[in-house]
């Protein structure tokens, strides 16, 4: 974030041009002054955002609520009729008859809903358009003349922008409105209600965003900035990560994008809303609007109304700017984004040093190309690049220039004008390979005639997928072992910052798993960063499968974006019912348009889709519907792509029941195996590694139980068993192993209430009480094990677990648990090893992970609900969220307070200050904030703090207190650079 100018650009965290995605990372950029022409700025656009929940108006004061419209009689609320031709570019909506479709529109309110249209076949159709074909089937009306004809007329689609409402206004007073931070998923922040109204309108079950018992409601954003004079020529955009979910997004009043659930998002036709667009990363160019202010002409006002309104109905998915948004300044001709793209391709014997961990190399051949644009409407450019790949220690292996292209002028001031370079080839004598065990990382820089510079980051690997066998990497036999993940995180919901999705990450591989699929949409790219990084192949999927434009070009927009990532090995078309669709075929020419490198699924549910995908998904199916297909198929490769739902929870110190426990295990143990034993499947992704809001099962409970670790990120039991099995038991070579845990014997054990529970893969355990041998069980292959304690008042239980020659592999000693008298704080990120780094970042987002435990004097967690108090003594931070993983707790998600569930609670302590990047960098930043000081200062002040101190305190116990050492140094320690690392630091999970 900051200046940089290119000379030389590395993009390994996603930007975007408004055309698409691309990556970035700053390294070793040469600085001019603030009074010369920069080659590329870019600009973190995250601090000081005004916002109101609501809709707000002129008569309304900030902090009243909207009233709810009355449309119990919606006769003049839509004058002007819309029949007789059918409008593109709405989206479904609940209406039986044209007075229900009318009475939805009303309810949705004007700036989300201008126009109805009713047809007996395809039912009800609301939203804000005047796209047109003739078509008498369909019934409607709007609330004004905004270019609709007054009668059916044949010819192209007449242009239509809607009228923008009040808050868009540069003039709207918003000086009450709430400053704010991004990321920002607004949802999170409500209250649980048990009565909240369901996700399918009035009369719905309750159960409110996802069945998280939390409001959906729609919102305003506003951001106030200026733009430095020098920018004037340049091409300017904003570039947002993702927001949820209907988007309009006004300049200075002016409208100048509509995304998700808006006509103009892609194609603007009917059925547009996709089932993704709220996961999309997209692009808002400003320098072509009506009115934009350089200097000191004036204040620039970016507007962003937000509608989440419309989602899955089954799972939480927030609402807002729950992303990061970038501020980019580009010259007229450059490479597009997501433009730059890699194939590698493996050309010899791949030569093993040993262990994995030690990785491999091979010759190989890596073929490039740059797609450019030319944004200047009056003359053509002639554009050349010079291609250079640089390896992890910043050397440069390879280059190679491309012949020089001709780009026309651009056809207007809103579309560019594209072409790309040829396909160049270098090539490798001795590639490093990208592997589970060596994740190794290339940089491709592409350096255009022009100036302009774009780099992305890549690895080299060969894959191969067979039917009798599964997936191999580099040659190697690879068992995916995954967990599926709906990206929710407790007290941030949708807004998960990236050192939380380290510790996650991390999380997944402490427990033996090398694989992560994105269910059901794509994720933050700096997700995908830190999967390069660590070694997690992932399933990179959309949700819905339909033959709309909008759902094809969001597939397309997935593939185009993340196909440079060494961690995506496959796509997945879509989850579940749907994969009902009927877009197979387009959804398999877009992704070959893009990436040709890479295989397809869909999450399927008794459904063949042969020929459109390359490996078959099963989505919890029965062992025999994989023998029977393998049998009908036997050179197809199968996938497990979604198993095994078996709820758990942390169990009590008192004990849960002995049958809920074992009947739990019993599940996670048979259906995990059911594909994970067979040698044909490629492997498992199971639902799910980590608990998510919403998908609850019904009031008191507001989020799911699927997760082997909870909402709040503390493991449960079940956790332990796929520790045993899918890393302890497996051999230290296989190929799919993560690094970094040596042998690991598990041996964890825990009361319940009728036995003592045992989690093991070794063959016998031994129970001593007190010093002496009480109990001796043996435990069968993926089976747990029950001890009977002889003497409840024993002081010292211990738990021997015997490898299979007689060895202790393990062990693990309970002691009683005393009164309460004092609470414990530690960190969970950052901690070298867990693998989440050293240090924090001052870089206005990082965070850390505070786990609290409430404690006997011996330092025995206690069964307590004692309510804990976390506060910022001193240094850059303040306290962000709280949770402690209660699928139960009602508590609000962004207090500085929290009570323990089950002894635990979690903080998360964000730093306040932006000190990284250079005095220049930070000097563009602050002059182009208006309201960075609410939460995240940039400062040039010095010297800088070094560290955080968070007290957690609660009423009768002793408090305690942890220190979070900071740094200014992002490439050293920024999350990144702590995955990179995390394979020296790992020591204990």
């Amino acid at each position: 974030s900051g200046r940089i100018t290119c000379d030389c650009i590395c993009f390994t965290t996603p930007f975007s041009t408004m055309f698409g995605v691309i990556t970035l990372l700053l390294i070793g950029c040469s600085e001019r002054s603030l009074a010369g022409l920069t080659q590329h700025d870019v600009v973190t656009f995250d601090y000081g955002w005004r916002f109101y929940l609501g809709t707000p108006g002129p008569t309304l004061p900030p902090t009243t609520p909207p009233p709810t419209p009355n449309c119990s009689d919606v006769s003049g609320t839509f004058p002007v009729n819309a029949s007789g031709v059918e409008l593109l570019g709405l989206q479904k909506a609940k209406g039986a008859t044209p007075s229900e479709c009318a009475k939805s529109c009303c309810m949705l309110g004007p700036y989300a809903c201008w126009v109805w249209q009713f047809h007996g076949t395809l039912g009800c159709w609301v939203g804000d358009t005047a796209n047109k074909g003739v078509n008498d089937g369909w019934i409607g009306a709007s609330r004004g003349n905004r270019t609709l004809p007054p009668s059916p007329t044949p010819g192209p689609p007449t242009p239509f922008m809607p009228v923008s409402p009040p808050a868009a206004s540069p003039s709207f007073d918003d000086s009450t409105w709430q400053l704010v931070d991004l990321p920002h998923d607004y949802i999170v922040l409500g209250e649980y209600d048990p009565n909240t109204p369901g996700d399918q309108g009035p009369g719905s079950t309750p159960g409110g965003a996802g069945r998280s018992y939390l409001p959906r409601e729609v919102a305003f954003y506003r951001k106030h900035f200026s733009l430095p004079e020098e920018w004037q020529g340049s091409t300017i955009w904003i570039y947002f990560e993702g927001v949820f979910r209907a988007t309009e997004i006004f300049l200075n009043g002016e409208l100048v994008r509509l995304h998700a659930a808006h006509p103009g998002d892609a194609s603007g036709e009917r059925g547009g809303i996709g089932m993704g667009g709220g996961y999309t990363s997209f692009s808002v160019r400003l320098d072509n609007a009506s009115t934009v202010f350089y200097g000191s002409s004036g204040t620039n006002v970016l507007g962003v109304y937000v509608d989440p309104r419309e989602g899955s109905g089954w799972f939480y998915e927030g609402g807002g700017i729950y992303r990061k948004t970038y501020l980019h300044s580009a010259p007229t001709v450059h490479i597009d984004t997501d433009g730059l793209v890699v194939r590698s391709n493996v050309t010899s014997l791949v030569n093993a040093r040993g262990p994995s961990a030690l990785g491999a190399t091979a010759a190989a051949t890596v073929s490039v190309k740059a797609d450019f644009v030319n944004m200047n409407t009056a003359s053509q450019a002639s554009a050349s690049v010079r291609f250079e790949v640089i390896d992890s220690e910043g050397s440069v292996v390879g280059f190679a220039e491309s012949q020089t292209v001709t780009i026309a002028p651009a056809p207007d001031k809103s579309k560019p004008s594209t072409r790309p370079s040829e396909w160049v080839t270098m090539s490798l004598a001795k590639s490093e390979l990208w592997s589970v065990g060596r994740p190794y990382i290339y940089t491709l820089r592409a350096t255009v005639n022009s100036g302009d510079s774009w780099n992305t980051t890549f690895g080299i690997h060969s894959t191969r997928w067979t039917g009798d066998k599964g997936f191999f990497l580099n040659d190697e036999h690879v068992k995916v072992r995954g967990f599926c993940d709906h990206s929710s995180f407790g007290g941030v919901g949708m807004a998960i910052p990236d050192r939380v999705n380290l510790y996650r990450a991390q999380a997944l591989r402490s427990v033996g798993g090398n694989g992560w699929r994105m269910s059901h949409n794509p994720p933050a790219p700096e997700l995908l960063d830190i999967l390069d990084r660590v070694g997690v192949v992932a399933m990179d999927e959309t949700r819905i499968l339909n033959s709309d434009n909008t759902s094809v070009m969001n597939m397309g927009a997935m593939v185009k974006r993340d196909r440079n990532h060494p961690s995506v090995i496959i796509y997945s078309y879509c989850n579940e019912a749907g994969c009902g669709g009927t877009g197979a075929a387009q959804f398999r020419n877009i992704t070959l348009m893009y990436d040709t490198t890479r295989p397809t699924l869909g999450n399927a549910e008794n459904k063949f889709m042969d020929p459109y995908t390359d490996v078959e998904g099963f989505s919890h199916s029965p062992t025999s519907a994989f023998t029977d297909f393998n049998a009908q198929f036997p050179n197809r490769p199968k996938f497990a792509s979604e198993c095994c739902s078996c709820g758990s929870q942390r169990s009590s110190t008192q004990g849960t029941s002995l049958e809920a426990e074992q009947g739990s295990l019993s599940c996670t143990a048979e259906q995990s195996n059911r594909s994970n034993a067979l040698d044909f499947m490629v492997g498992t992704m199971v639902w799910t590694l980590f608990d998510y809001y919403g998908e609850s099962g019904g009031w008191p409970h507001v989020s799911s139980s699927y997760g082997q670790i909870d909402l709040a990120g503390f493991l449960k039991n079940t956790a332990y068993w796929y520790r045993a099995w899918w890393l302890s038991a497996v051999p230290l070579g296989d190929a799919g192993r993560p690094v970094g845990f040596g042998a690991s014997p598990t041996c964890h054990a825990y009361m319940a209430r009728g036995g003592l529970m045992v989690i093991t893969e070794s063959p016998t355990v031994k129970l001593f009480e007190d010093g002496s041998l009480t109990d001796t069980e043996s435990i069968p292959p993926l089976e747990t094990g029950v001890l009977q304690i002889q003497n409840h008042g024993s002081t010292n239980i211990t738990v021997v677990c015997v490898d299979g020659t007689g060895d202790t592999a393990a062990s693990t000693t309970l002691t009683p648990a005393g009164n309460a008298t004092a609470l414990e704080i530690t960190l969970d990120a950052p901690n070298e090893q867990l693998g989440t780094g050293s240090v924090l970042v001052l870089d206005g987002h990082d965070v850390a992970l505070l786990r609290v435990r409430v404690v006997d004097t011996n330092g025995t967690l206690v069964d307590s609900s004692a309510n804990i108090t976390f506060t910022v003594t001193a240094g850059p931070g303040r306290v962000l969220a709280t949770h402690n993983g209660d699928p139960q707790c009602h508590e609000p998600n962004q207090a500085s307070w929290q009570s323990a569930f089950i002894g635990l609670a979690r903080g998360i302590v964000q730093v306040t200050e932006h000190r990284v990047g250079s005095l220049a960098q930070r000097e563009l930043l602050a002059s182009i904030d208006k309201d960075s000081a609410h939460a995240t200062v940039i400062t040039n002040a010095s010297p800088g703090p070094t560290s955080i101190t968070v007290m957690a305190s609660s009423p009768g116990l002793a408090s305690a207190s942890v220190s979070i050492p900071v740094s200014v140094d992002k490439d050293q320690h920024g999350v990144l650079a702590a995955a990179t690392a995390s394979f020296n630091t790992l020591q204990s999970w």
